[in-house]
């Protein structure tokens, strides 16, 4: 998984906004290449936001309806951890849709510093993906 500079400092900055969980949309192709075209922002409407995550319908919405089926399309998502690793949580992986991109930012003390990518599989084992950097 490519991601860009700008793409990076859009998630990092929105990772850093807050204490809470935040999630967003990773939107692009998956054919002929894996390609992340653009990163959506979501708002995170879970009741317990310091520890979990639910991304709110309308970014779904607003996301399929500008992203032509042909063009580009949801392929993944990203989230926060505030106060624990990059690694997917059993939370994470309960809820985690089959053979969408999954990146995680660990943040410590306010800013992110660790980053990771996964993946679950149609019979839900999970993969490590590896993130090139710009």
């Amino acid at each position: 998984m490519r991601l860009t500079r700008q793409q990076l400092n859009e998630i990092f900055e929105h990772c850093a906004s807050t204490d809470e969980e935040v999630c967003g949309l990773l939107v692009g192709r998956r054919q002929p290449e894996l390609e992340i075209r653009r990163i959506i922002r979501g708002r995170n409407v879970h009741p317990k936001p310091t520890h979990h995550f639910l991304l709110d319908a309308a970014t779904l919405l607003r996301a399929e309806a500008s992203s032509p089926r042909r063009e580009s399309e949801i392929i993944g998502f990203y989230h926060s951890h505030p106060t624990s690793s990059a690694f997917p949580s059993l939370q994470d992986r309960r809820d985690a849709w089959p053979n969408m991109l999954m990146v995680i930012v660990a943040v410590v003390e306010g800013r992110p510093r660790y980053l990771s990518g996964w993946q679950l599989d149609d019979v839900r084992r999970l993969s490590a993906l590896s993130i090139v950097p710009p």
